[in-house]
């Protein structure tokens, strides 16, 4: 019979070992194993009409990556003028760095 056109019940299904037809015995314990690597660096960008609410965002983002055990190595920043909206138009490049 081809594996393609078997079927199993749900519940079977459940203990199925994938590649393997074989279902695993009830008593057998399956650890998923994981690995975290540390993000050692991490660059940003940002933009704004509004220098206050550019340095909200950054400040926000500062916060989050506080979690992430970075700290801020450098920031750029630019303004232009944005014909269409004809406001300015602040942008920043945050890059980040590990602790």
């Amino acid at each position: 019979m081809n594996q393609v056109e078997r079927t199993f019940p749900l519940q079977n299904l459940l203990y199925l070992n994938i590649g393997n037809d074989k279902p695993i015995n009830h008593e057998e314990r399956i650890i998923m194993g994981f690995m975290l690597d540390k993000i050692e660096t991490k660059i940003e960008f940002f933009e704004a009409y509004d220098l206050t609410a550019l340095e909200k965002q950054i400040d926000d983002q500062i916060e989050n990556n506080k979690a992430l055990l970075l700290d801020v190595h450098s920031i750029s920043h630019h303004v232009t003028f944005h014909p269409v909206h004809n406001r300015m138009l602040y942008s920043a490049v945050v890059h980040f760095k590990a602790k």
